[in-house]
């Protein structure tokens, strides 16, 4: 119960509200669906508080129970938005409440290789939650507009770096988080949150590659 409560505040404090009941799945729906015999706490219960919420699917989509993916010693459970890579948790971690998760890269070979993402099961999906709802349609309200500024500052005081440029982004007017950052975590240059670029930068990236 204590990671649905988890979630459920996560989520408060992202989007301004309360999970509702549209948004979890039932137990006893979730085992029907569910093809694997055990899963770890942690990821049992973000299905259960929220596994139908619309962030689920606004970036990176997490994967429906049924889909939960066993495969080559790790059960896959999340791909991102271009298929550049997907996240999963090691097979002999599941007996663990709350087991680290793995970013899973292919090459042209066909080669995957597993790089940890150094969080929890539980802080990584308040991770992508808190990136998706600043990826989400625009906010309806007052209030919802300060959660989005907030998100925003807090991602800027964490990097004030532009990953285009390189150069300081000193005014958090032209900074734009960058999200999820595909890249070897083993580098030292591997950002263990967001990074984010000058607007001016991505503008002329997205009409260099026709974005």
């Amino acid at each position: 119960m204590r990671y649905v409560n988890y979630y459920r505040n996560e989520l408060k404090a992202i989007t301004g509200k309360f999970p509702d009941a549209g948004d979890a799945i039932p137990p006893d729906v979730f085992d029907r669906e569910c093809p694997l015999p055990q899963l770890p706490a942690a990821m049992r219960a973000y299905y259960l508080a929220a596994g139908k919420h619309r962030l689920n699917t606004v970036f990176n989509p997490l994967y429906p129970p049924a889909e939960l993916e066993l495969r080559d010693g790790f059960l896959f459970f999340m791909d991102e938005n271009q298929l550049v890579c997907r996240w999963a948790l090691q097979e002999t971690d599941l007996t663990q409440d709350d087991p680290e998760v793995f970013q899973m890269q292919e090459n042209e070979n066909g080669k995957v290789t597993a790089y940890s993402e150094k969080m929890p099961f539980s802080s990584f999906m308040a991770y992508a939650l808190t990136y998706y709802a600043m990826q989400d349609e625009e906010p309806e309200d007052f209030d919802a507009w300060e959660r989005r500024l907030n998100l925003y500052m807090e991602c800027w005081k964490m990097h004030r770096v532009c990953v285009c440029c390189n150069q300081p982004v000193e005014d958090p007017d032209e900074f734009h988080p960058f999200g999820f950052v595909t890249m070897n975590p083993d580098d030292p240059d591997y950002p263990r949150n967001y990074r984010g670029a000058h607007r001016k930068c991505l503008t002329e990236f997205a009409d260099a590659n026709r974005l």
